[in-house]
């Protein structure tokens, strides 16, 4: 169950040029997460035993300022936000930030239209990391003979931050009444980016002593080439 409560205001000149800004604030009640070491290994186990109910809450604000008309038209917005929850037997009681909390958020898209056949655009994002529990220390088991992780709190690191630029181009090929295509060119991520996916430990073969963590990232350059026909 959740109740969200939102207000803002909005400005527009002659249908070009927008403005807005809007604050937020939601509330939630019996929300569920894993309980603390939960498992699934015990098939006699219910799986109401493996969640615990608790509370949430998120809020924050978004501005965002949009051009609609013109040869070049494109966006700008910025979010400010945080989403926590709460669990009598997770953290210790203390409350800890969600994963998909997100203390900024911010994207600029442009796109450029010298003429109705072509089209160039760009799009930039930016993104707080995600909210992750990561071990603070290790301690050795003699009797299962493995490490085993000590945490500090649950989701109280962060990962490396977000952010990527696109930018594509569209050549509009001619137009009949039966007959429409265009090519589109277009690179994901311009400037290589690793963002990371996952960060995993392991022991430092140089020093097995030490346990050393590895980022992983996905997709650096995607570049793509679309031919769109409707008929």
């Amino acid at each position: 169950m959740s109740y969200q409560f939102s207000s803002g205001i909005a400005y527009s000149h002659e249908q070009n040029i927008e403005a807005s800004m809007e604050v937020y604030y939601k509330n939630l009640r019996n929300v569920i997460e894993y309980t603390e070491g939960a498992g699934f290994t015990n098939t006699y186990t219910q799986w109401e035993d493996l969640v615990e109910i608790g509370k949430g809450w998120a809020y924050g604000a978004e501005w965002l300022i949009q051009k609609k008309k013109g040869k070049f038209t494109g966006l700008v917005s910025y979010t400010l936000s945080w989403s926590n929850r709460k669990f009598d037997n997770i953290n210790e009681g203390k409350k800890f930030p969600y994963k998909y909390d997100r203390r900024h958020e911010a994207k600029i898209a442009l796109i450029w239209r010298p003429s109705k056949r072509f089209e160039m655009s760009c799009d930039w994002i930016f993104a707080s990391g995600n909210a992750i529990s990561l071990p603070k220390s290790q301690y050795y088991n003699p009797i299962t003979f493995t490490f085993v992780d000590v945490y500090s709190g649950r989701n109280d690191y962060r990962m490396p931050a977000y952010h990527r630029l696109d930018v594509g181009a569209t050549l509009q090929g001619k137009k009949t009444k039966k007959f429409d295509s265009n090519w589109n060119f277009s690179i994901y991520n311009l400037y290589g980016r690793e963002n990371p996916y996952s960060i995993t430990f392991e022991q430092d073969p140089d020093n097995p002593s030490r346990t050393r963590a590895l980022q992983y990232a996905l997709f650096r350059w995607v570049p793509s080439v679309t031919y769109n026909f409707k008929f």
